[in-house]
This record gives structure tokens, sequence and C-alpha cells, in this order.
């Protein structure tokens, strides 16, 4: 059986429209391959007239033919495709060449593409983590304070958002529009700030705010000062947990944009030589309610985020401990013991974070959302440990 010969259409084959097929990869390059040939001029009778060589004619044939049958030839779009962005559920800057139908991560995304700095933080063990810390603190400040700035020049929210945008890309050290390409992860948070006076959004970083910002990451760093992604995601825990409004947001927005790069930079980037990071506790996990909690009745024995203890007083014909709450953040009992001593009968007695109350009972109200908690006992003067938690 003999082919009819293909002639040259009058249009050049860079001529638009253009069409693209869909085909699985290595199929895609043996049809490349085979249309490789027909740069020669020897593949044709005449380069304006028609195609020459019947044993190349059936080899194209023959996998145009098998492509159909596995039915890998559906139109998918068009060369000049529109390239849609998006930001997915995790914060990753993603891109689709289909309509929205598959999504990938973008390889022009900044927070990949971005140069890493060589490690150079000083110290080893705990403090290369602190001067890590210390870093990451000076420059987590100055885009805090670019932040505020931009709040009194920017006259839109987008215009905000690209001013944040542009400071955080600092840290990501990359060539380009790296400012324009996060910029989608910054919309809500210029949205969220716009309007906000720049005098009242600096006054909520008090040094506290700094001091616990600066614990929270040397607790979550690396050994080396550096942040591997899952340890990333353990300092954005700590900050929805420790902060709210726009200190949460802002603290939020700047690691969202640095992404393990641009953190892993700030970490690096600092004249830091020597930070004190000895009061921080990170025994807890994180965890800090205990450090919020009053002890209302007793001798204070030790407090941390997770745990107190205290030593029972007189209290009428018993002996008793209480622990209140500091009025805003509610806290539960998870574990409970004596240290020392004995209470004898032991009663408890609490309220509850709504402030319904007192409940009383024999045993201890695990797992309850509390603002008081007191233990009475009537064998003389004991000491009590108590494991808590954020509800």
């Amino acid at each position: 059986m003999r082919f009819a010969k293909q002639h040259i259409p009058d249009t050049d084959i860079t001529d638009s429209p253009y069409i693209q097929l869909c085909v699985n990869e290595d199929w895609g390059e043996i049809l490349m391959n085979t249309c490789a040939r027909w740069a020669f001029a020897a593949t044709w009778d005449d380069p304006n007239s028609e195609f020459r060589g019947e044993q190349n004619s059936l080899k194209l044939n023959e996998m145009i033919v098998r492509l159909i049958g596995d039915g890998a030839t559906i139109m998918c779009g068009c060369c000049e495709q529109t390239v849609l962005h998006r930001v997915g559920a995790d914060g990753a800057l993603e891109i689709s060449t289909d309509g929205g139908e598959t999504w990938r991560p973008d390889p022009n995304d900044p927070r990949v593409t971005g140069t890493q700095l060589p490690n150079t933080i000083a110290g080893e063990g705990e403090d290369k983590k602190c001067n890590a810390a210390n870093n990451a603190i000076g420059n987590f400040k100055d885009a805090q304070a670019a932040f505020g700035h931009s709040l009194s020049t920017a006259t839109t929210i987008i215009g905000l958002a690209l001013a944040i945008a542009g400071e955080i890309a600092l840290l990501l050290l990359s060539a380009g529009t790296a400012a324009e390409i996060i910029l989608p992860l910054m919309i809500s948070t210029a949205t969220a700030l716009f309007g906000v006076l720049e005098s009242d959004y600096n006054a909520e970083f008090t040094e506290d705010v700094w001091n616990d910002l600066t614990c929270d990451i040397f607790c979550t760093v690396g050994d080396d000062g550096q942040f591997t992604a899952s340890q990333l995601i353990d300092l954005q825990a700590l900050v929805d947990l420790h902060y709210s409004d726009n200190v949460a947001l802002t603290f939020q927005s700047i690691l969202r944009g640095w992404g393990t790069l641009g953190l892993n930079n700030a970490c690096i980037m600092g004249s830091t030589t020597a930070g004190d990071c000895s009061g921080c506790d990170c025994g807890c996990g994180g965890e800090e309610i205990g450090l919020s909690m009053d002890l209302f009745y007793g001798d204070l024995v030790g407090q941390t985020g997770c745990n107190v203890q205290s030593t029972s007083l007189v209290d009428g014909a018993r002996f008793s401990t209480t622990w209140q709450w500091d009025g805003t953040h509610p806290f539960k009992l998870t574990a409970e013991g004596l240290i020392s001593g004995s209470t004898g009968t032991s009663a408890w007695q609490w309220y509850l974070f709504d402030g319904s109350g007192p409940f009383t009972g024999m045993t201890a109200p695990i797992g309850q959302s509390l603002s008081v908690l007191e233990l009475s006992g009537t064998d003389g003067a004991f000491t009590v440990s108590w494991d808590v938690a954020t509800p």
C-alpha cells in the first residue's frame, strides 16, 4: 500500500493558529526525534513542494495511529498558553497551564529559586541557635518597621501589598521580579492593615513581644542555626499560639513570604556575636500557658510554660494551694501529682473559664477549661506539681 505524498502548506510552520498535542513524554520524545528529520532538505522532494521518503512517512503515520489508538492526541490547548497563578492552601505559589485542571509549583517562586547564603553563624550548639535567633529578630524588626512606614505612604491596598512584598523579598536574594511574584501572598495582609495608623501599629510590638519571638525561634531552630520545612511549620504554630491580631498577622506574613530559604538567610544575616537565650523555656514544646497563671494561695516552688508547682498553706482546718488564670487565658490540667507530703483526704474545687462554679470533687478536673483550681487536704503541708496546657 502506498501513501499519498504530503505537500508543504502555503503557510509557514511558525504561522498561527497553533495546536498542541498532549502525549506521553516517552512517546513525545520519539515524535520529536522523528519530526526533527524534517529540518533537513534531503527529507523533501522539493523544499517548496512535497514530502519525500516513503520510509519516514510510514514511521510518522504509524506513530500517529498508535497515539490515536492510545487516546493521547486530544487537543489540550494552544501553544500560546495562558498561565494561571494561585496561592495554594499551604501557601505555595502554583501555576496551571491547562485552564486550572491541574496545578503544580511555580518554578519562578523566589522562595525556591533565591540564593541561600553560606552558614556563617558564630558559636556552637545553644550559642549558635541563640545567635541565629537574634539575627533573625533583627531582620524581623526591619521588616516590621518597613511595614509600619508603608502604612503612612501607601495609598492603595495593592501599593501596600507591593511595599510589604518588596521588603520581604530582600532576604530571598533573588534576581528579577521577586516582589511581584510573591505579591499575592501579601494581599490579605495589606487588606487587614490598610488604614491602621503607623503609631498604633508599631506600639503593638513591645519588647516583650520581641523577647517572646526570640525564644520561639530559639526553641524551633536546628542546632546548626537553620530551619527545615517542618521546623518552620513548628515556628508558625507557635506564632499562632502566642500572638494575636496585627502582631500574629505580621509575623505569619513575614514567615510565609520568606519560606525556609528567606528565614534561614535571616538567621545568617546580622552582626550578633553573643545572644542571650537563657530565659527561654523550650522544654514545654512551646507551651506557655503555665507562665500566664497566677499563684493565688500557697508558696511558689516552680513555674514553667507547662508545669506549676506550689506548697500548700494553712487554710482554716485544712491546708490548700490555689492557682488562677490571668483573666484572659484559661488553662487545663493534664496531670497532677505530689512532690512531697500527703493530702490525706483530698478535696478539689474549681471554676470554669466561663465563670461558672464553684465545682467540687474528690478527683482532679483533668482536661476541663479552667479559670481557678484549688487542692486542699487534711494531713498538713504538701507540695503539688501540675502539668497544664492551653485548652
